[in-house]
């Protein structure tokens, strides 16, 4: 770090306008749904509030393997001229109209929840985002693309320095960029007054890179609302924490990756399970100066057994636990790019048997959760499945309907589907885990649309699972088969404790929805001309609840 431009900028400390400027990219030429938006949501705000600079330069406004492409290069433009060049502002603009699929991958989180449930993120709710500053939370809801806010969050992937060689990093395949991190040094004080949260490090580790470290021991932050969310093997914690400690900080997330000192030690080579422990005692005696502190696990065959007592392990220190699968080509570890399904398998029930049980900390499976829907079909009906489709929600195909159905049912729809019946496994106060069985007596046509709300004793709708009936298979291929559809509803917070009520039907997504007409319903009461059928009652307070068929 350039401690000329640090100490000038700790005198100042002022902020500086961004000019509108663009980057000069023609690749993304402006449109005509400039200025449009939906009005019921945002699919995701993150590429208004968000930048990340990689070791190449390239600067991206989300993770970059979620992101389809970037959206300049800091050695050939300022952060201000990029942030809203062309290609930022058709980000926005395709974001605004909902419209994903040209700019973002599939893996992406956000993307899959929002396959899963067209969940968008309302304009009234962006006061609850603390990066968010007043004037951005005005510009996103007047649909501006080019932004006079400057980004509220930063993350700093541009320089590859670590202490450690772990077997699943990338790090060694990039070279630093002596200009990159010189220009990004220089370019980001101009920024940080309005900034929220700067993120150290996206790559290579804070303690271990000189840059970061020089800032963290000597930025003066005491006239700002600027907070270091750090993401630390955290080796070197204890050795300079007497520096740093004065800092504003944030979230904490240790990488860690297993609970076995011999796995710890195979995976992160260089690292030494003994000066973990001490820096994990450090922090535990520091936790009130973190907003939250987590434990993560890249899962891999070395150790994806061991996440039962990681999380123990995690919740003996009083922090959450994270994971996330590990990506790349790394041989017979990534099990997942070479599908090992005996391994699949195994993994799905060990997080289905995490979520059923009550911790006293948070549990963060991420984009492991796909993954417990194969589990919970194998865990549940062990040797029937003969087929599944994996993804946010999973379709088990059977010979004949499943004897594991809690609360079973006969409702025939237009003599095309016949509901069997439902089951619901709560996870935790903040989500469960609902299969529907389903026979296949006809071929639907395009009656493939399910929907299911959840609604409270007065009919009010409180939240939904609409689906594709066994989304993306041919159901004329499986006539006479019957179905397990599964998947992992999230409860919104003002239904957390609510009893509710369930109704299911199947429509058509055309104007006017037309619905199939329930031809007989096995004794349970129907609703809206016979269109759907009400379950009840559901307390969302339950660890087991019971569902009742209303007759």
């Amino acid at each position: 770090m350039n401690k000329r431009i640090l100490k000038k900028w700790n005198k100042s400390f002022k902020y500086i306008q961004d000019m509108p400027m663009t980057i000069g990219d023609h690749l993304l030429p402006d449109e005509e749904t400039q200025g449009q938006r939906n009005t019921a949501g945002i699919l995701c705000h993150q590429p208004f509030y968000f930048m990340e600079i990689t070791t190449s330069g390239e600067v991206y406004t989300c993770c970059p393997g979620w992101i389809k492409f970037p959206i300049g290069n800091i050695k050939n433009n300022t952060i201000a001229e990029i942030w809203n060049g062309n290609r930022a502002r058709y980000i926005r603009r395709k974001l605004y109209l909902g419209e994903w699929e040209k700019i973002c991958n599939p893996i992406c989180p956000r993307i899959a929840v929002y396959k899963h449930d067209k969940h968008l993120i309302h304009y009234d709710y962006l006061e609850t985002f603390d990066y968010l500053t007043p004037q951005l939370i005005s510009e996103i809801r007047s649909g501006k693309e080019h932004l006079n806010s400057s980004p509220t969050v930063f993350n700093l992937s541009n320089s590859k320095i670590c202490n450690l060689s772990c077997i699943m990093c990338d790090r060694l395949s990039q070279d630093d960029d002596p200009q990159v991190i010189e220009k990004t040094a220089k370019d980001i004080f101009q920024h940080l007054p309005n900034a929220r949260q700067l993120v150290l490090s996206g790559m290579g580790d804070p303690f271990a890179r000189p840059d970061t470290r020089d800032l963290l021991m000597n930025f003066d932050g005491r006239n700002s609302d600027l907070r270091f969310n750090l993401i630390t093997n955290g080796l070197l914690l204890p050795r300079y924490w007497e520096k740093v400690k004065h800092q504003k900080f944030g979230t904490l997330l240790i990488s860690v990756d297993a609970f076995k000192k011999e796995t710890y030690e195979k995976i992160r080579i260089g690292g030494s399970w003994e000066d973990l422990l001490q820096s994990l005692k450090l922090v535990k005696e520091n936790r009130d100066k973190f907003s939250s502190v987590t434990l993560n696990m890249t899962v891999m065959r070395h150790n994806y057994r061991e996440i039962p007592e990681f999380i123990d392990f995690a919740e003996s220190y009083g922090f959450d636990a994270s994971f996330q699968r590990i990506r790349g080509d790394y041989g017979d570890q990534n099990f997942f790019q070479k599908p090992d399904d005996h391994t699949l398998n195994e993994l799905g029930e060990i997080i289905i048997k995490e979520q059923l049980k009550h911790r006293q900390v948070k549990v963060f499976f991420s984009d492991l959760l796909e993954f417990t829907f194969v589990g919970f079909a194998r865990y549940k009906q062990k040797g029937e499945v003969k087929e599944y489709k994996e993804g946010p929600g999973t379709c088990v195909i059977y010979d004949k309907t499943p004897g594991d159905i809690a609360t079973p049912a006969e409702v025939n729809f237009g003599n095309k589907v016949k509901l069997a019946g439902i089951t619901v496994d709560k996870l935790s106060q903040k989500q469960f885990m609902i299969a529907y069985d389903w026979q296949i007596l006809d071929a639907p046509g395009k009656y493939k649309q399910i929907f299911v709300h959840f609604t409270d004793s007065k009919g009010t709708i409180l939240f939904q699972n609409d689906h594709e009936l066994c989304s993306g298979k041919s159901l004329e291929s499986i006539k006479g088969k019957s179905i397990k559809e599964i998947y992992v509803i999230d409860i919104p917070e003002t239904a957390i404790g609510q009893e509710i009520n369930v109704r299911i039907g199947v429509y058509l997504p055309e104007p006017d929805y037309p619905r199939l007409t329930i031809k007989s319903s096995g004794g349970m009461i129907t609703g809206d001309n016979n269109t759907y059928v009400i379950f009840q009652k559901f307390n969302l307070l339950d660890t087991n609840p019971e569902i009742h068929k209303v007759t």
